[in-house]
């Protein structure tokens, strides 16, 4: 399975979330799917025009529009079960500066040893990223 289709597997329902802008005018729009086909189709109309997000936990039982329309986003409450690990590694900077190429690296390099102390625990592989500005893994639990 790929990626989505395990969160729509564990999860049921996928928040997508759309900022707007990346400044503190932004305008967050979220929208609750069923399925990968309309999440992706939503996304695509979005990318370029902001940030997008994917929950990463299984929701209570709530309605699906299966297109970004609501000002309202889950909140914790709205939480049926944690179905991800996040782990964030970013390097300490002001967060109004891009990390420097040493930065960026050394955050990578923690990934790696993260990845091999977690796999070493008898845990799956996780979904790696890179934002440019450090690295994540996310662990399905």
């Amino acid at each position: 399975m790929n990626y989505l289709e395990w969160q729509f597997a564990d999860n049921a329902i996928v928040q997508l979330t759309h900022q707007t802008t990346a400044d503190n005018n932004a305008r967050w729009v979220h929208g609750w799917f069923d399925n990968a086909n309309d999440l992706l189709k939503a996304g695509r109309m979005l990318s370029g025009k902001g940030n997008l997000f994917i929950s990463l936990h299984r929701p209570h039982d709530r309605k699906v529009s299966n297109k970004v329309d609501s000002s309202t986003g889950f909140k914790n409450d709205d939480i049926e079960r944690y179905t991800r690990i996040f782990i964030d590694l970013d390097p300490a900077r002001d967060g109004y500066i891009a990390s420097s190429q040493f930065e960026l690296n050394l955050a990578l390099e923690r990934q790696w040893y993260a990845i091999q102390f977690f796999c070493g625990l008898g845990w799956a592989n996780p979904a790696r990223g890179m934002s440019g500005n450090g690295a994540h893994l996310i662990f399905r639990t």
